[in-house]
């Protein structure tokens, strides 16, 4: 037995380390606009937010007007690499097994286009894990809007304090107060342990399996 119905992943920095391939994509692509690289430590705080906050820190306000320009560019080079280093961070696909043994509905919500997300997981034999992939095609606002997590409770029909949603950045935990739904900081993705404790995630993670501990002491405490 267990403490919740649904969990619910962030992608980028959660389930997959993609930070890589993202780079040199955006930098093959900022070269062709004649604009300075990104460092890697920037492009990391770029992932997760969606694709808006994503060019404007990777062009700088100050170009953030060839945001439709950079994505042109951006896109076809991403696809081309989108797999040449990503994988999934250790423990994740053991995690996924168990969570899956244990009859609990196993959910992806990304504000990564799902041409991108659901090929990615397909490719890494991940997919089948999962009953349904959210992506910003699926909602009118992407996280930190709650309006993904909502769709997901919705769709599975399942009580809001019955989900989990694990995720590496604000995004994710502020989706999932703001859609009364429990948090999970997943402490070895893209932003620090202090920022992620400053958002005051229900429960951190550091480790994937760390998460296994949670749900069924969740259920142990109730």
């Amino acid at each position: 037995m267990n403490g919740f119905d649904l969990l619910i992943f962030d992608l980028d920095g959660t389930l997959l380390d993609t930070a890589l391939d993202v780079l040199t994509s955006t930098n093959l692509a900022l070269e062709k606009m004649d604009l300075p690289a990104v460092t890697a430590d920037r492009l990391k705080k770029a992932i997760g937010p969606g694709a808006e906050v994503f060019a404007e820190i990777v062009l700088g306000k100050e170009n953030f007007f060839r945001m439709d320009e950079f994505f042109a560019l951006y896109r076809p080079i991403y696809h081309e690499k989108c797999l040449e280093n990503t994988k999934p961070f250790a423990d994740i696909p053991v995690l996924l097994m168990q969570m899956k043994r244990n009859k609990i509905f196993l959910s992806v919500a990304t504000n990564k286009p799902l041409i991108f997300s659901a090929e990615i997981l397909e490719q890494l034999q991940l997919a089948q894990y999962f009953d349904f992939i959210a992506g910003p095609e699926k909602v009118t606002k992407v996280k930190p809007d709650p309006e993904m997590i909502n769709f997901l409770i919705d769709h599975f029909s399942v009580k809001k304090e019955k989900t989990l949603v694990i995720g590496d950045t604000r995004n994710d935990i502020l989706a999932a107060r703001h859609a009364g739904a429990r948090s999970c900081a997943a402490g070895w993705g893209y932003t620090s342990h202090a920022e992620l404790y400053k958002l005051r995630p229900d429960f951190f993670a550091m480790r994937p399996l760390d998460i296994v501990q949670f749900i069924f002491n969740h259920h142990a405490e109730k």
